[in-house]
């Protein structure tokens, strides 16, 4: 794997990756004046982001938005990222972190693997919450799956 940093972007984000990740332009700009926005770049180029936002409420955080550009997916920049949350999650105190995604789709799968677990199901949630349907991989996403790791 070639030379990569992950820091805070805090102006000029990458909508095109957070448009990969989340087709709602209102809903990116509204967490993102909530969250944090971090970038994975590889050798000096923006190839990944995430963007964390706290509910220090609940003591925990979230993953609102995580995305690698296409060229670059299957890597790991991913798993690279979702550690990096949870660092910095733990970091600054938090005790779990949740993140959420379509139901049965590749994305609740390898969020399992990096240690999530469900934690709930909300039925029909892309059609009530989205103006049109929302495609990943070729398959309409209904249901949204919650996932949360406690930080150890």
């Amino acid at each position: 794997m070639n030379e990569y940093e992950i820091r805070e972007i805090t102006r000029n984000y990458p909508l095109s990756l957070l448009l990969d990740a989340d087709p709602d332009i209102k809903k990116i700009e509204k967490y993102l004046n909530k969250g944090r926005c971090f970038g994975l770049f590889l050798n000096g180029t923006l190839i990944a982001e995430y963007v964390l936002k706290a509910n220090k409420k609940e003591k925990s955080a979230e993953i609102v938005n995580l995305s690698v550009a296409e060229e670059h997916r299957r890597k790991g920049y991913a798993r690279i990222l979702i550690n990096d949350a949870l660092k910095r999650s733990k970091e600054e105190g938090f005790k779990s972190v949740r993140i959420a995604t379509g139901k049965d789709s590749f994305q609740q799968i390898f969020y399992q693997s990096c240690g999530f677990e469900i934690c709930a199901v909300e039925k029909d949630y892309f059609p009530n919450n989205y103006d049109a349907p929302v495609i990943d991989g070729g398959i309409e996403l209904k249901d949204r799956v919650c996932l949360k790791k406690v930080l150890e």
